[in-house]
């Protein structure tokens, strides 16, 4: 699904799912936009370094957290173009 420079600079999830650094999310955007893909949703995840899976977000006040986030519903090719220039 992935072009292999993506593929290679990607953190996989004992479960599966991928996860990049805000500074991978254009090209992984790009990625999937070729794909005529888009973004329905997501999670913020923390990923100390050499960790072999997520973790909750440590807060400064209150317990651990993931942040997610849906999109709301459009046309499909509206939606790629969205999600990458909201990036």
């Amino acid at each position: 699904m992935f072009p292999a420079e993506l593929e290679s600079t990607t953190f996989r999830s004992r479960n599966g799912e991928f996860g990049w650094t805000r500074a991978r999310i254009p090209a992984v955007l790009d990625a999937l936009r070729a794909q005529a893909m888009g973004v329905l949703g997501g999670e913020l995840w923390w990923v100390p370094d050499g960790a072999k899976d997520w973790s909750l977000v440590p807060q400064r006040y209150g317990p651990p957290a993931v942040y997610p986030w849906v999109t709301k519903s459009e046309v499909w090719g509206s939606l790629a173009r969205l999600c990458r220039a909201q990036c």
